[in-house]
């Protein structure tokens, strides 16, 4: 599974190719500026869906683990839902509703482990912890969908893609950069020494992983909903700035 998910996680940095922060971002957004996000994010995430299923035998092979066949197809599932799961929770943000938005993804941790676990009672191996994360996906979104944040629309639009493109190029850029930097590890300890040290090497990080998750990641949403209304508002953009990286700071110190 971690050979499986540091392959995939590659390829979710491209994904929804900077759109949710587009429309956090945005000064106003009507419903074509919403179709469009929608429209580069399907695109985005089909095509890299597609690509890892096609890339699927030869990643068995290169690892020489049949059981890799089965995780990397499920989670490449997960691609087709992205666009929108992706959607929903952007809107939420922009509209600073954390606190449904921090109800249904712990909710849709608790599906996620609890299918896990039901899943490898029965025998399902790995498959289970990417039985698991798409079952969590799903869970997550069906939850957002009932939030019903407003402009909601699943009508795909092709007005403003290249706004949105130009604007998601730079957030992709720095988010794969991210994930190269956490994930290259693990995929050259599976075919340089063994699947099983990419698997503790997995488990070892995963503790920083979860604080940078709990914390850094959390207090960044927030912070970007935040920043981006006072930018709309016309408030002192410098100011806030330092403000919220000196508290991301010290926090994470």
């Amino acid at each position: 599974f971690s050979i499986a998910a540091a392959s995939a996680a590659l390829l979710y940095a491209l994904r929804a190719f900077g759109t949710d922060a587009y429309l956090i971002r945005a000064e106003s957004i009507d419903a074509e500026q919403v179709g469009s996000a929608l429209t580069v994010s399907m695109v985005m995430s089909f095509s890299l869906g597609t690509l890892l299923v096609i890339s699927t035998p030869l990643l068995v092979r290169l690892y020489g683990e049949n059981e890799l066949t089965p995780v990397l197809l499920i989670l490449a599932a997960n691609f087709f839902l992205t666009p929108y799961l992706r959607l929903a929770a952007s809107l939420l943000s922009r509209e600073e509703r954390f606190n449904t938005l921090a109800r249904n993804g712990l909710i849709g941790a608790v599906a996620t482990t609890g299918s896990s676990i039901a899943f490898a009672l029965f025998d399902a191996g790995p498959t289970s912890l990417a039985l698991g994360v798409t079952i969590g996906g799903v869970v997550v979104f069906i939850l957002n969908i009932k939030a019903k944040p407003k402009m909601l629309s699943f009508r795909c639009s092709t007005k403003h893609w290249k706004l949105v493109s130009r604007f998601g190029g730079w957030i992709t850029a720095a988010s794969l950069s991210a994930q190269l930097a956490q994930r290259s590890p693990e995929m050259v300890l599976g075919k340089t020494i063994s699947i099983e040290a990419a698997g503790l090497y997995d488990k070892a990080g995963s503790a920083v992983r979860i604080a940078t998750t709990l914390i850094d990641v959390s207090m960044k949403s927030v912070m970007f909903a935040a920043a981006s209304r006072e930018r709309r508002q016309g408030e002192d953009e410098k100011y806030a700035y330092r403000y919220r990286i000196s508290m991301l700071v010290s926090v994470l110190w």
